[in-house]
């Protein structure tokens, strides 16, 4: 599970899968939410053990111009206001 980690209160979107027949990874992709301020390790952690989600996961890591369009568009950021979530990668 990739997660999009956000300081934020607004409602946990549904997961959403990058279906490999869209031209995809097959990857799923959801929000964990966080209260107060966040920084990149605490988000690395809320990642990795967000478990009213039930399943792991670590931050996402957009490789390509496409996953960022499908990310974009998938409705996961829709309402936030954060200046936006915290990604993999170091």
């Amino acid at each position: 599970m990739c997660r999009l980690v956000v300081a934020t209160s607004a409602a946990i979107a549904t997961p959403v899968q990058w279906t490999t027949a869209s031209g995809g990874n097959g990857h799923w992709y959801d929000i964990a939410r966080v209260s107060g301020q966040l920084w990149w390790d605490d988000a690395r952690l809320a990642a990795q053990g967000a478990s009213y989600l039930g399943l792991p996961g670590h931050l996402a890591t957009i490789t390509s111009e496409a996953e960022d369009t499908f990310l974009a568009g998938s409705g996961l950021l829709s309402g936030l206001s954060t200046p936006g979530p915290w990604l993999g990668g170091f």
